[in-house]
């Protein structure tokens, strides 16, 4: 009986334990060559540079999840996804906009992914179209640009016009997912001279 109660805590706090995320490929770096992020259970890690991540270790998580990469400049792009409790019967699943990060994590450096704290529905709600994530460390804390879909862009002409810098976001969000051929093909169609 003791046997089988021992084997079975040791199985579940094996379970409890963290695991451990690499972002990138090749043979373990060492740490003093690599940068952690602590990436807590309700925000989802969508992109790493570019790249669509779709880790089933990333999918179904109890507990916050370490991701090592190694120490460069990274861009990577994250979204909030919670359900909130409206009373003991309903809930109700919320998930932000996107939330871009360009940042250069140094070396032995431990990093979090934070948002604050949201005590209402009604706070929640407003959360989810205009979030606020941070990266954070000892020494910074950086907030991430919200990435606006295309739905939200409009030509009508009584629409409000957009900004410069929505437009550049824009071209940025496409620019960094498209392929090297779509990069290639749009760079020729630019150089082009406009038909007339």
């Amino acid at each position: 009986m003791r046997t089988s109660l021992l084997v079975l805590i040791l199985a579940l706090g094996g379970c409890l334990q963290h695991n451990t995320v690499r972002l990138y490929a090749g043979p373990t770096l060492p740490d003093a060559d690599t940068a952690t992020i602590i990436l807590p259970v309700e925000i989802n890690l969508l992109e790493h540079n570019g790249e669509a991540i779709k880790l089933p270790s990333l999918s179904f998580r109890s507990q916050a999840t370490p991701l090592v990469l190694p120490a460069a400049q990274h861009t990577f792009v994250v979204e909030v996804d919670r359900i909130w409790n409206i009373d003991n019967d309903n809930h109700e699943r919320f998930t932000s906009l996107p939330v871009r990060f360009q940042a250069k994590l140094i070396a032995g450096e431990q990093y979090q992914l934070t948002i604050p704290p949201i005590a209402s529905l009604e706070q929640m709600q407003t959360f989810v179209t205009a979030p606020k994530v941070y990266l954070t460390n000892k020494n910074k804390k950086i907030l991430g640009e919200v990435v606006r879909p295309l739905e939200n862009y409009s030509d009508e002409a009584d629409a409000e016009p957009l900004s410069h810098d929505a437009y550049l976001e824009q071209l940025k969000f496409w620019w960094e997912r498209a392929t090297q051929s779509e990069r290639e093909s749009f760079l020729q169609w630019v150089t082009q001279p406009p038909n007339e």
